[in-house]
């Protein structure tokens, strides 16, 4: 039962860290208000935020892999 619950842990965060991803490197629409395209303070920080959760996803996935392979360790050892 143990390893169907951390399976499933894994895969879900797996999935999340993905969609997360996926999500976080679609180009930001930015408000469309302004006569002349947004300023550029606004195009500035939605980039910005758009690249760290593009990082914190890739690190969210990193570290699912890290514990499948901690789960998987046991399983290849004598």
């Amino acid at each position: 039962m143990f390893q169907v619950i951390a399976a499933a842990g894994v895969f879900s965060a797996a999935v999340s860290a993905t969609c997360w991803f996926w999500a976080s490197v679609i180009k930001p629409s930015y408000p469309a208000a302004y006569l002349s395209g947004p300023p550029k303070e606004i195009v500035d920080r939605m980039n910005r935020q758009a690249s760290l959760n593009a990082i914190g996803a890739a690190f969210a996935g990193i570290t699912v892999l890290c514990q499948a392979g901690l789960m998987a360790l046991p399983l290849f050892s004598n």
